[in-house]
């Protein structure tokens, strides 16, 4: 089944509830927290446009794996946006748990563009994927 025959059929449902995940701690995200605050000057240099998850990143998204496991909570559908860093998070979260057994990729969740004053600076779409 695609991710819209899965949304067709999450549709009709009645009381349906949207669990919403950030993804865990990317490369860009550690730049920005290195050296005291010099990651801000070093990100313009060292960022990546799709970039992947720090140990760290993977390490949480796993615990919160557990969490969810623990919890015994179930899930009838998983969306992931296509961008490297949120179908690590998810695989880590959901798959290496045991919690899902399937992720769905979800083409059109993507970021809107970083612009500064009404200024588009940088598109923020993921690098072409085979699906």
């Amino acid at each position: 089944q695609t991710v819209h025959d899965m949304l067709k059929k999450m549709a009709g449902k009645k009381n349906m509830q949207l669990w919403f995940v950030r993804h865990g701690e990317s490369h860009n995200n550690a730049i920005l927290k290195a050296a005291g605050g010099l990651g801000t000057i070093l990100y313009p240099i060292k960022h990546d446009a799709d970039p992947y998850l720090t140990e760290k990143g993977r390490e949480i998204a796993q615990r919160n794996g557990q969490l969810v496991k623990a919890a015994k909570i179930n899930f009838d559908l998983i969306l992931s946006s296509v961008m490297v860093r949120t179908m690590q998070t998810a695989y880590h979260m959901f798959i290496t748990t045991g919690v899902a057994d399937k992720i769905y990729l979800a083409p059109f969740i993507s970021e809107t563009p970083m612009s500064f004053s009404g200024i588009k600076l940088k598109e923020n779409i993921p690098l072409p994927r085979l699906q």
